[in-house]
């Protein structure tokens, strides 16, 4: 994974992009162009990584702040 290639793909998502993701875990690809899964813990997230049937390499863990509430 490179990591650089990560975060500059994560910065060009939009706000709009996210929006449907807003307080949730996410997996994203490991390149950061693509949400893979989605859940509203980490567990769910977990089982939904299994379900897809993706493997650990496929994938970072992360989470989208929604964007109404200050995380600091």
């Amino acid at each position: 994974m490179d990591s650089n290639e990560f975060n500059r793909n994560l910065c060009t998502h939009t706000a709009e992009e996210l929006a449907p993701y807003e307080g949730r875990h996410v997996a994203w690809s490991v390149d950061g162009k693509q949400i893979l899964a989605a859940a509203d813990s980490d567990e769910a997230l977990y089982e939904e990584v299994d379900r897809l049937g993706l493997k650990q390499m496929e994938y970072v863990v992360g989470f989208v702040p929604r964007s109404d509430v200050s995380y600091y």
